[in-house]
């Protein structure tokens, strides 16, 4: 796991991210970690909907939060070591209110 993060924060340094905008990404991908119980790479759609539901119904996350989320997974999916594609279109996003 320490590997797989290593690449997250290389490649948002190479993307210019603010310190504190990395370690917030990496904490939301650390908690999807857990709420999948086993390494990210192998999660996909479903995992992420599951667990912005779970961020939703259960944590009551606000809006900016799961929305931090669904960046986060774009970093992790696309721009990371999984360098795997990631649509949107596959994770619903919540209307602003």
């Amino acid at each position: 796991m320490q590997d797989f993060i290593q690449l997250m924060i290389t490649s948002m340094e190479l993307k210019g991210f603010a310190k504190n905008t990395q370690k917030t990404y990496l904490g939301h991908i650390r908690c999807f970690a857990e709420f999948c119980a086993n390494y990210p790479a192998s999660a996909g759609y479903d995992d992420v909907r599951a667990f912005l539901h779970h961020s939703i119904t259960e944590r009551k996350l606000s809006l900016s939060l799961r929305e931090f989320r669904l960046w986060g997974y774009q970093i992790l999916f696309v721009s990371s070591a999984l360098c795997r594609e990631w649509n949107m279109l596959h994770v619903p996003r919540m209307k602003k209110k």
